[in-house]
């Protein structure tokens, strides 16, 4: 049994229908003769502590017969007080622990006399060392100890008995005499030794001093007792203090012998108990830590003796069988079965007491009729090979049992699925052979599955020991846990994504091929290193020669090159090599080595002119190789080259050498394809990068560098000619100090969002220059460095802003309104424009329900409730075209744009814009319809049309087409274009294509089609969706062209040279009075049919949208003509001539006498000068001064105009005074600027091209312009003629 000491436990029954136990005597006597002590008191027990014999001796000593006490416990002669601290139970365990065990203490006969004993406990063995019994050796030494009936013992040193010092001196146990007040009067040297104290310290202490607190009130109740009760011994444990600090137990027996006169004294005899309370305290802790864990696992545990007697059943068997703890022990199992589930354990039951361990399943029922399934073990408990018993460990499997049985019907299916999945799987049992493996797995391996069932898979692929998937497979199956890895296997070259998990006895394991991906990482690994190379700063050669270093090291290529072609594209040249070893250096240091080839000679000049990767598997055999003597010192056997492209082109050759001939091609040439274009690509960029500090130099726009402390650390040539500061100066103050002072706040707040690491892709502020002009200028900015820098490129947007100016003016009349929702109040914001939208009143206040219930219902509602869900739960911004009904029940296209604010991951509000786009959104639905009439129209006409998306996939081929070129819709309709006519790739056709395409423009050009022998008139339109191209037969027009070509080049000689001189002049007068005029008059008239068409069904607002629009081209219309005029000052057609200002002046006022009427104007002037210089453009001048003075002026005050002039050594100084209304001083410059206007067209007409003209007129007859001004008051135009001589 687990929880008794071990015994032997005989196979058959032990108990006589007395219930005398059987002993082998001849067994037992052997062992007593070498144990019994002659005269001595014996009993002889067995492992229990049962009496089997008593001696002679002991009969007299104890007054029993041997056959009253055969067959009880040897606990019948222990007085029931001393059972808690002297057991017998305790005994025998310290007999069997250390053979043999020696105490004193107090035995009770059979008369109830106790006498104090020796006693000597001795475990009997046999040969075997099988455990037979106990002997119990006992001595009374009360007559010799401290009690004898006719003695007389002394404890006065005076009186000397020889007997008791003896007795006193050594005694084992502590003896101690006290007088009737408890007063110590004599210790023995063993109570010295037990207590600690010697006795000069005892002396001091009291009982209350040395007692423990917890047993002091026991200790003196007993005491009490003694006193009352002489000659009667009373024994008591308790716990005193030792000498060390510490407490001790104490088992003791006190005799009060006060009554005797030789005596006259209270006998104290103790033992210190303390290390057998311990290991008692220790065995009961030991006891209940094993029942506990037994009573909690989850299986029924019970130990049967060989005669099927249950010694021990924990909590889950005896409550299965509705037993207590008590009724179970002691019953036979045949009785807590039924007769028919007895009888079918009977093998196994056999099979344990032999000897050997049984598992099993069966089906278990209890008293009550509950079934379970069972998985059963019985272990056999064995002992010097003799089974002692056996133990019997039920699990409950129901559950699991179920489960097989469904596993059991899904096998079938999940065999399909493994059978069928891309996934190779295999199983493996415990001992690592395979159980299992599908299809995928051998496909993997090259091998039918057959072969690999029943094979061990470390025999199979012995190469594969100690890898990665090793590991993982012996891991998951030792450790039972899922392990995932990834590994290479050379022999089939295969990366594989292992998925191993442990499954019953063995596992069971996913095989991922991976390779093509594995390849793919370590491809963009290095080309990751090499992209990463090519950013740092160092020059081009510098770079190469590094990535040559990363690309032979992971490749191990002796040998690397990169061979750029000449800028003139006659020769390739080694620019760069690498080599790692002498060896390999020894292939450049032959003084033989090629430095050059022209296309086609070597392997760089094939690979040159093949555009494709080149492998020599042996270079010693192949002609193309040039450097055969080199490569065979350096021990080169094989060559790659790879062409390096950029824009389709070969401009360069990466040329790399291995000793060997067995590397994987494939692996290299995909490495080589990615390669190519990534590394031309970084090649042309580092040219460019090495250029961009001549771009630093010479760019127009501003460039500089700016540090986290505030100040400029590098600034360009442009910057500092913009601003005007000397170079010094921009760096030596904060750039703070430079910016508009209404700016600086906001630039600051953003140079703080930069310094946070956020690059700013475009921000827009003021600058001052040294002169105090005002610069806009847009910025584009880096997050900083690791050093601490800002990279900041601007652009000089003063003259855009001054536009945007006007375009907000107009934008103000564009009807857009803005809102804002606030999630954490749930108020919602309208604009006066959104309130005139949904045609509602001031006192209407809108929330989320309306707001979304104005939305028309269907599709536009849906929209807008599924885009303010998405943006307040994921804060996606939205812009959106949708239908509203207004409160007024008008249905109206708006345009909806809204942003999410979030603060700690909670939308905090929604906000955005909001704008009428009725007329539009009518009017692009009109134009859905007008695009399908422009079908209508493609088929009807006679030229062949097609279109082509961006990937050559044709998506429209008209029936002209069909007919040009004999090729049928059906065919052409998502074909790839340059499939069906593959003739044509690298045609003039092709290559026009591409161009188009590539830039944008529309090219129009003739080809030849060699299949059809025919000529083509062809023009190509590229969108963003892809080309448009219209051609049509003109065969017969060319071989007219041919003839008449002859012709047309004498022609064509005479008129060169005059195309060359007006080829700008015309260039600039066809873009602005065809292609910007055209497009004008497409709109001006296709708004007129508009309103002629639809005039019925316009309200009055679309009809003054259309008129606005009209307005619109026609103000164009006169700003190209403006335009126009100010690209013609400087033309001079003319020639110079004395002119007559007073004459040209008089022409001018002629040509304003109906302003100069309607303005009452008075203008003043005289004795003008006679000018040596232009006419046409002087006239110009004043027109456009004077014409400004009539123009802007305060219409309730007469215009007064004054011209007058100065004349200098090399100037005539006219000056053009007015009374008007004036110019305030920040827009002296700006009016001079092209589209600048200070006033609204309705207020003043005009483009604001007037003054642009005037200054470019001026400053080409080699003057300047300027303006005085007072605000209110009047303005006063200077400007200069330089004076001509003759």
């Amino acid at each position: 049994m687990p929880f008794q000491p071990e015994r032997n436990t005989e196979p058959k029954h032990l108990y006589d229908e007395r219930g005398i136990r059987h002993i082998n005597y001849a067994r037992l006597c052997r062992a007593m003769i070498n144990n019994i002590v002659q005269h001595r008191a014996l009993i002889l027990t067995d492992p229990d502590g049962i009496i089997i014999s008593l001696n002679k001796e002991a009969e007299l000593l104890l007054g029993y017969q041997e056959a009253e006490v055969l067959a009880e416990s040897i606990a019948l002669f222990y007085p029931q007080e001393t059972l808690k601290t002297d057991s017998p139970i305790y005994n025998l365990q310290e007999a069997l622990i250390n053979n043999n065990y020696q105490i004193n203490g107090w035995r009770l006969k059979k008369d109830g006399t106790v006498f104090w004993a020796s006693i000597r406990y001795t475990a009997l063995y046999d040969e075997d060392r099988e455990l037979l019994g106990y002997t119990k050796i006992i001595d009374d030494i009360t007559v010799t100890g401290s009690i004898a009936a006719g003695h007389i013992i002394m404890h006065e040193p005076a009186r000397g008995n020889l007997s008791f010092r003896k007795l006193i001196e050594n005694s084992y146990s502590g003896i101690s005499l006290l007088d009737a007040s408890m007063n110590v009067i004599y210790r023995s040297p063993s109570a010295v030794r037990i207590a600690g104290w010697n006795d000069h310290e005892r002396a001091k202490l009291t009982l209350a001093d040395l007692v423990h607190p917890n047993d002091i009130a026991m200790l003196r109740g007993l005491l009490d007792e003694v006193l009352k009760l002489p000659g009667v011994p009373k024994a008591a444990s308790f716990r005193t203090k030792h000498a060390d600090g510490g407490y001790v137990w104490l088992d003791c027996v006190f005799s009060n012998f006060l009554h005797e006169p030789d005596v006259n004294a209270i006998v104290c005899n103790f033992i210190d108990s303390t290390e057998r309370r311990l290991s008692q305290v220790r065995a009961a802790e030991r006891e209940n830590f094993i029942k506990t864990i037994t009573d909690n696992v989850p299986a029924m545990i019970a130990y049967w003796d060989t005669g099927l007697k249950c010694l021990f059943a924990n909590k889950a068997y005896y409550n299965w069988f509705n037993k207590t703890a008590t009724e179970i022990i002691g019953m036979n199992k045949a009785d807590l079965m039924s007769a028919v589930g007895f009888e079918q354990l009977k093998d196994r039951v056999a099979g344990v007491l032999a000897g050997s361990p049984q598992s099993f399943e069966q089906t278990f029922v209890n008293s009550g009729g509950t079934e379970i399934y069972t998985h059963t073990q019985y272990i056999p408990d064995i002992a010097d090979e003799v089974v002692k018993g056996f133990y019997s460990i039920f699990y409950d499997v129901t559950d699991t049992k179920i489960a097989e049985r469904e596993l059991t019907a899904k096998n079938d299916q999940i065999e399909d699925l493994l059978e069928n999945i891309a996934d190779g799987f295999i199983a493996l049992d415990e001992h690592m052979c395979y159980t299992y493996a599908n299809k995928t797995v051998g496909k993997l391996l090259g091998m039918p599955t057959a072969a690999l069932i029943g094979k061990n898979i470390w025999e199979l692929f012995p190469d594969a020991v100690g890898s990665k998937t090793y590991d993982a497979i012996m891991e998951a199956y030792s450790r039972n846990v899922y392990v995932c890895n990834e590994d290479y296997y050379p022999p089939l070259n295969l990366w594989q994504e292992n998925r191993v998990y442990p499954s019953g006895k063995g596992v069971s394991m996913f095989i991922r091929d991976i390779t093509g991906r594995k390849i793919n990482d370590l491809h963009k690994a290095l080309l990751a290193e090499i992209a990463a190379i090519f950013n740092e700063q160092a020059t081009l050669k510098e770079m190469l020669f590094r990535v040559l270093g990363e690309i032979a090291r992971f490749g191990n290529f002796k040998i690397a090159e990169v061979w750029l072609v000449s800028s003139d594209k006659r020769k390739i040249n080694l620019t760069v090599n690498y080599c790692e070893t002498d060896e390999a250096r020894s292939f450049y240091n032959e003084g033989g080595t090629q430095l050059s080839f022209v296309k086609g000679e070597g392997l760089p000049g094939m690979v040159w002119e093949t555009k494709a990767i080149q492998f020599f598997a042996d270079v010693q055999r192949n002609d193309f190789f040039a450097r055969k003597p080199e490569a065979l010192i350096a021990g080169i056997t094989s060559a790659y080259g790879a062409p390096i492209m950029f824009g389709g082109e070969v401009i360069g050759v990466i040329l790399l050498g291995l000793s060997v001939t067995d590397y994987p091609e494939s692996f290299y040439t995909l490495l080589f394809e990615r390669f190519s274009q990534t590394f031309g690509a970084e090649i042309c960029r580092k040219q460019v990068e090495q250029e961009l500090d001549q771009i630093f130099t010479l760019a127009p726009d501003l460039i500089c560098s700016t540090g986290t402390d505030g100040y400029f650390k590098k600034v360009n040539p442009a910057m500092i000619s913009l601003l005007g500061y000397p170079e010094l100066e921009l760096l030596n103050r904060p750039f703070v100090d430079f910016i508009h002072v209404d700016d600086r706040e906001i630039c600051l707040a953003q140079f703080h969002t930069i310094l946070q690491g956020e690059a700013t892709t475009y921000f827009e502020c003021r600058f001052e220059t040294r002169e105090h002009k005002t610069k806009w200028l847009a910025w584009t900015t880096s997050a900083p460095s690791e050093d601490g820098l800002i990279f900041c490129v601007a652009k000089d947007i003063t003259e855009k802003k001054e536009l945007e100016d006007l375009l907000a003016k107009a934008n103000s009349m564009a009807r857009i309104g803005s809102w804002e929702f606030d999630l954490r109040t749930g108020s919602i914001y309208w604009s006066n424009v959104t309130r005139e939208i949904h045609e509602v009143d001031d006192g209407f206040v809108p929330d989320l329900d309306t707001g979304i219930n104005f939305y028309k219902e269907g599709e536009s509602r849906n929209i807008i409730s599924a885009k303010v869900k998405e943006a307040i739960e994921k804060g996606v911004s939205w812009d959106i075209e949708v239908q509203i009904v207004t409160q007024k029940g008008h249905d109206k296209w708006v345009r909806s744009i809204g942003e999410a604010e979030f603060a700690k991951g909670r939308c905090l509000r929604l906000y955005g814009s909001f704008q009428e786009i009725d007329a539009r959104k009518k009017a692009e639905i009109a134009a859905s319809e007008i695009l399908e009439e422009r079908n209508l129209i493609l088929e009807s006409i006679g030229d062949g049309f097609f279109a082509v998306d961006k990937n050559w996939v044709i998506t429209y081929w008209n029936s002209m087409a069909e007919k040009v070129l004999g090729k049928s819709r059906e065919i052409m309709l998502n074909s790839n274009l340059w499939n069906v006519f593959n003739e044509s790739v690298n045609s003039k056709s092709y290559h026009n294509y591409h161009q188009a395409v590539e830039t944008g423009k529309a090219v129009h050009f003739e080809d030849f089609y060699d299949p059809l022998q025919k000529w083509y008139e062809i023009s190509a339109y590229p969108s963003a969706t892809g080309l448009s191209v219209y051609f049509k037969d003109i065969t017969e027009r060319k071989l007219s062209d041919q003839r008449l070509m002859e012709l047309n080049e004498s022609l064509k000689r005479q008129t060169k040279e005059l195309t060359a001189s007006n080829a700008e002049l015309e260039q600039f007068a066809y873009v602005a009075s065809h292609d910007l005029q055209e497009p004008l008059r497409m709109v001006t008239g296709f708004l007129s049919q508009i309103e002629r068409k639809y005039n019925d069904k316009l309200d009055e607002k679309g009809l003054q949208y259309i008129n606005f629009a009209v307005d619109g081209a026609k103000r164009m219309r006169q700003i190209i003509l403006d335009l126009l005029e100010f690209s013609r000052v400087g033309s001079m057609a003319e020639n110079i001539d004395d002119v007559e200002v007073d004459r040209l002046i008089k022409g001018i006022l002629a040509f304003y006498h109906k302003r100069i009427e309607a303005g009452k104007a008075t203008v003043l002037f005289a004795n003008m000068p006679v000018v040596r210089t232009y006419k046409a453009p002087l006239r110009q001048v004043f027109q456009n001064l004077i014409g400004n003075s009539l123009k802007y002026h305060d219409p309730k005050t007469n215009v007064h105009i004054e011209i007058k002039y100065e004349e200098t050594e090399e100037y005539w100084q006219f000056s053009v005074a007015d009374n008007g209304i004036g110019i305030e001083p920040q827009y002296f410059d700006k009016i001079f600027v092209i589209f600048q206007r200070l006033h609204h067209k309705d207020q003043y007409s005009g483009t604001g091209m007037g003054l642009a003209i005037t200054k470019k007129i001026v400053e080409n007859l080699g003057g300047k312009i300027w303006v005085e001004s007072v605000y209110g008051q009047g303005t006063t135009f200077y400007f200069t003629i330089k004076k001509t001589e003759l």
